[in-house]
């Protein structure tokens, strides 16, 4: 492994930790000047977890790409390995150990992703006796084996909550006529794959070695397997998991003749997603030779089941493979993807009860999932749309009935935009923290007309205080806002005019120093005049306050928001950037809050409805543009100097969301302000202190001259690109 001069045992330990339980860590070091080599050893208490790491190959760690490979003990233990025995032709109950879960994982959790594949008898979460918290590891079993190999086959390797799952089946010892339950008993006999598990696992440690397996080896594969089955390479499904998948083989555009042909495995791929949570958006490239269909789906659950019924599955004669997608890439071939918020249903009619397979010829090769109910397979006595609340928070402001009657309604495209911005979000920072921590939720409503949900996580282990806001609001502008919003070129006539108002908006105080601070808000603005036409626009922004300079970081950020922006014109990010520059800017203390990002205001065009796809977009790119930056920094480590220059840049905060922020004043000065959302943004603690001047030269002074002095951190080309 090529690593950064910096990284230590710690860290390898926990960026390893995702995939198995690490053993040992041996940094390599020069013999005569002691200097790290940039090379490392890691060993797994399992060695199936080795196979996975191979997979990490690439990541970056401390901001560098990685190579991992095998060590030469690695290929010897391979070449020489021998079979470890199980028993053939196993029937009854089956036991698997389920391992490497992250600490939040509920058995509540584990039940919805394996009982799709069986009767489930019991499941067993291992609990902290002294924390109460889960040890991140269980056991499942099976009322048949069969069901339980399908599990086992299926979801080894996984993604769950951020880390590949590892699933096995208990060895039993039988001198004792028990199971064992010890874990270092695991260790030391490791967990039995039986005979198929051996040899997927052998072909995969030889990929990654550089070996050639023994053809012995190969015909008993296919020996095992399923007949007739494809081959092996072909339906090796990736470990990790997203919301979204492509299915490949699906159909031959040279021989479809149906002129609705499309239309029919549109409808078949809904009908039978609907069966384990229904799909978001759906596009079948029809011009695709290798008969691609993309998806995406509500949640990662969701796709990991929908993955799971349909890999390996046959279709029409052909057997069907699912890979996932990464949703930044998937919205950036569909961009339509962002804003979708319902469940599709097909267009083809069904009678009560009906339950429609891929064109009736879907047959298992070796899976066979199918739940019982979901929003999309609603009975014939209730087949009104119905708005799929379990995407957000809490309920939506406005009546959910309404929105899907107005679901055109630019109104109720940017409440439903806001809603999942704000779940997603809160999501993403809950699986951060390592407590089990979750943010409070509190629907509030103003008599005025409309209302909001806030959320906030306060005293977590990684998040201090973390502040997610939504909020929509109806009512009457007095006639004072009217004339502010006239000097800025809107053409609203005079007096009291009605107007409604959504957005999104979060600030985040993370624990450690070394993670930034980010904020962003992005909204809608509508006013209705005398005559009854509308005026209309959006604004919004994603900034980032750093306490410490790390230009890796910054520029990772930037390109990020950039490449959000270039989507829709090549102007927007110089010109916006330029803009968050100048709008977040201390005028008291001649500096910036923060290494900026993004900032605009009343843009009404090129349309409505672009305009609200550039929104979505930049919405949808602050997870990516800094998440990453928390997993790196989360654990760095810090001293009092650190925090107490954090709590003095905190102070600068709080002077520029008090002093001069626009949002803040509006709020503030509206009708029926709910000062406990507004106010979200000030952090739990924060220090200010006389006449405080950083030394020359130090790091605290080299993020002063920066927010002093604004650079470009990406390139841009200043000339349009026609």
């Amino acid at each position: 492994m090529q690593l950064s001069q910096r990284v230590r045992a710690r860290d390898l330990e926990e960026f390893f930790s995702s995939v198995g339980k690490v053993r040992d860590v041996r940094l390599i070091t020069c013999n005569k000047t002691k200097r790290f080599k940039g090379i490392a050893y890691i060993e797994f208490k399992e060695p199936e977890s080795v196979a996975l790491a191979l997979g990490l190959s690439g990541q970056r760690l401390l901001g560098i790409p990685i190579s991992v490979q095998h060590t030469q003990a690695e290929k010897n233990r391979i070449a020489n390995a021998v079979p470890v025995f199980t028993p053939k032709n196993h029937t009854g109950p089956m036991r698997l150990y389920v391992g490497s879960l992250h600490f939040n994982i509920t058995e509540e959790m584990l039940r919805g992703i394996f009982e799709p594949f069986g009767k489930i008898d019991s499941i067993q979460l291992i609990m902290d006796s002294e924390t109460g918290r889960s040890k991140g590891y269980g056991f499942i079993t099976y009322h048949n084996a069969e069901d339980a190999k399908k599990a086992l086959e299926q979801l080894n390797g996984f993604e769950l909550a951020g880390r590949p799952m590892k699933v096995g089946n208990v060895t039993e010892r039988l001198d004792m006529n028990t199971t064992s339950l010890d874990t270092d008993e695991m260790d030391r006999s490791g967990i039995d794959l039986g005979a198929t598990g051996r040899l997927q696992l052998m072909f995969k440690l030889a990929e990654g070695a550089g070996l050639a397996v023994p053809q012995a080896a190969a015909n008993a594969l296919l020996a095992t397997a399923p007949q007739p089955a494809p081959i092996q390479t072909q339906t090796q499904t990736p470990p990790i998991a997203t919301q979204c998948f492509m299915l490949s083989n699906m159909f031959d555009p040279r021989t479809e003749t149906n002129p609705n042909w499309d239309s029919e495995i549109r409808d078949d791929v809904i009908d039978e997603c609907s069966k384990h949570g229904g799909i978001l958006h759906i596009y079948v490239d029809k011009v695709s030779p290798t008969g691609n269909v993309y998806v995406k789906c509500p949640s990662i659950t969701t796709a990991v089941l929908a993955v799971n019924a349909l890999h390996g599955r046959w279709f029409a004669g052909r057997v069907i493979a699912a890979v996932y997608v990464p949703l930044l890439n998937y919205h950036s071939m569909f961009p339509d993807a962002i804003t979708a918020v319902n469940l599709l249903a097909s267009n083809r009619k069904s009678t009560e009860g009906a339950q429609t397979q891929l064109h009736g010829v879907l047959t298992g090769a070796g899976i066979g999932i199918f739940i019982s109910v979901t929003l999309a397979q609603m009975s014939a006595k209730d087949k009104r749309r119905k708005l799929n609340t379990s995407l957000y928070m809490a309920p939506p402001i406005t009546d959910a009935d309404h929105l899907l009657t107005e679901e055109n309604d630019m109104k109720t495209k940017m409440e439903l935009l806001i809603m999942k911005i704000q779940a997603d979000f809160c999501h993403a920072l809950e699986a951060e923290e390592y407590g089990g921590q979750k943010f409070k939720v509190d629907r509030w409503l103003r008599t005025e007309g409309g209302g909001g949900i806030t959320c906030v996580l306060q005293d977590g282990e990684v998040f201090e205080k973390a502040g997610v806001n939504i909020s929509v609001v109806t009512g009457h502008l007095p006639p004072s806002a009217v004339q502010q919003m006239r000097t800025r070129g809107k053409k609203l006539s005079e007096g009291e005019r009605p107007f409604f108002a959504a957005g999104v908006s979060a600030v985040i105080h993370p624990r450690n120093p070394m993670v930034p601070t980010i904020h962003f808000n992005y909204r809608y603005f509508e006013v209705t005049n005398n005559d009854g036409s509308k005026q209309w626009w959006f604004g919004g922004g994603t900034d980032l306050t750093p306490y410490y300079l790390n230009e890796e970081d910054a520029i990772h950020f930037h390109k990020t928001l950039k490449n959000a922006c270039d989507e829709y014109d090549i102007l927007y990010y110089p010109k916006f950037k330029k803009w968050c520059d100048e709008y977040f800017r201390i005028e008291h203390r001649n500096e910036c809050r923060g290494l900026g990002g993004i900032f605009f205001d009343d843009l009404d065009s090129p349309s409505q409805e672009n305009a609200y796809k550039f929104v979505a977009a930049c919405a949808c790119a602050v997870i990516p543009s800094y998440l990453p930056l928390v997993r790196c920094h989360k654990n760095d480590e810090y001293g009092d100097r650190e925090r107490q220059w954090q709590l003095l840049r905190r102070g600068r905060y709080v002077e520029f969301n008090l002093i001069y922020d626009r949002g803040t004043k509006f709020g503030l000065y509206t009708p029926g302000a709910r000062y406990e959302s507004i106010l979200m943004s000030l952090p739990l603690t924060a220090r200010w202190e006389y006449m405080h001047t950083p030394p020359e030269n130090s790091k605290e002074n080299k993020l002063i001259e920066v927010l002093q002095n604004p650079k470009d951190w990406v390139p841009f080309d200043p000339v349009r690109v026609s």
